[in-house]
């Protein structure tokens, strides 16, 4: 990996173009979401129920004002765990009121979580036991209600009608800008860790790996849009059944689009890692010439230790439960989305590029994130 600040900067550039769209831009002025904190709610909907039964604690946690990292810590001062003893399904920033699953040994909490209480943060909503830990991605959806603010009256027909399409049609599932920190500080702490031949070893590091790869993700979704070969297959495309894990590749185009006009499966991009599975036949040949603009050094950076993982993600979601409540200049939308999308892509999508993050400022003058 070269040292080159020149480098360094276009993979930030890279990373601040946040998600691509599909759908043409609104000029509705500024729209803030989340204007206040109650204006955001996200409920993640677990993969399983807890049994009932076994050695580890799944508690389901409303958290006001509080991070991820903010639970943990509140759970190891309170009974003494440590941080390889939590299990989490996901991440949540502290701007809004977010409902999570975390678990614990059992032996640790006999209180069942009661303890938490006295934290006015937390308020344990459900509390069972399971045989195993939770473990990060065992989500099936989060669900979202967002209030947003315009300057001027909005158009309910024109929001409605943007929204119900795009749970028609579907959109990107690109990563969005908040994934790679205030001025993409999180792209340029990974980048300094690749320098070095190693491994990544803790969750920090794992996390900064991520984030490169959801660089090259990006850049290749916005690839395939500018090629527009978003909503078509090609023969040797790595498909996925919708809501799926398992992929398999496009041998048909013919059999296979009409399933992918139909929301039944869905196309995947690249998340480079060893064990990402690659495509092959005229996808592999396009992905393969289209990597070839996505960053400097891509081939080190596939070569690369820190890279022994790797995955496929679908490019294509479909927001789910849609509600859509339009009042003067304030409107509230409720909708699921799978695990690991962005609330903030699909509500860009539907208002646009003046969409602004009420909580940025705050945000900006501290360091936690936001999977939102």
């Amino acid at each position: 990996m070269s040292d080159s600040p020149r480098d360094e900067d276009a993979w930030v550039a890279a990373a601040l173009a946040g998600a691509p769209r599909l759908l043409p831009d609104l000029d509705l002025g500024r729209v803030v979401m989340r204007p206040r904190p109650e204006d955001f709610i996200v409920e993640e909907v677990p993969l399983f129920e807890p049994s009932g039964q076994g050695t580890h604690l799944f508690l389901f946690v409303e958290k006001r004002g509080a991070t991820t990292p903010d639970l943990s810590q509140a759970l190891k001062a309170r009974y003494g765990v440590k941080d390889r003893d939590i299990g989490l399904a996901g991440r949540k920033d502290k701007h809004g009121i977010t409902r999570q699953w975390v678990s614990i040994p059992a032996q640790a909490a006999p209180d069942e979580g009661a303890g938490l209480a006295e934290d006015a943060r937390f308020t344990v909503l459900r509390a069972a036991r399971h045989e195993k830990k939770l473990r990060m991605g065992f989500l099936r959806a989060n669900r979202f209600t967002v209030g947003l603010e315009a300057e001027a009256p909005l158009d309910a027909h024109t929001i409605d009608q943007r929204a119900a399409a795009l749970a028609h049609t579907g959109l990107p599932n690109g990563f969005g800008a908040q994934r790679f920190g205030p001025d993409g500080r999180t792209v340029r702490q990974a980048l300094r860790f690749i320098r070095r031949p190693k491994r990544a070893r803790t969750k920090r590091e794992g996390f900064w790996v991520s984030a490169l790869q959801s660089v090259v993700f990006n850049r290749w979704l916005r690839a395939r849009l500018d090629d527009e070969l978003f909503s078509t297959v090609l023969e040797g495309d790595v498909m996925a059944r919708r809501g799926g894990r398992a992929t398999f590749f496009c041998d048909d185009p013919a059999a296979d689009q009409p399933r992918l006009d139909a929301a039944e499966v869905a196309i995947t991009g690249p998340m480079p890692g060893a064990e990402m599975r690659p495509a092959r036949g005229a996808a592999l040949t396009w992905e393969s010439r289209s990597a070839d603009g996505l960053a400097e050094d891509i081939k080190d950076l596939m070569a690369h230790p820190a890279f022994d993982t790797g995955a496929r993600r679908p490019i294509q979601i479909w927001p789910e439960a849609l509600s859509v409540q339009v009042e003067g200049p304030r409107a509230t939308l409720s909708f699921a989305l799978p695990k690991g999308a962005y609330a903030t892509v699909f509500l860009r999508e539907v208002f646009g590029a003046g969409l602004v993050d009420g909580a940025d400022l705050a945000r900006a003058a501290g360091s936690d994130s936001s999977d939102v």
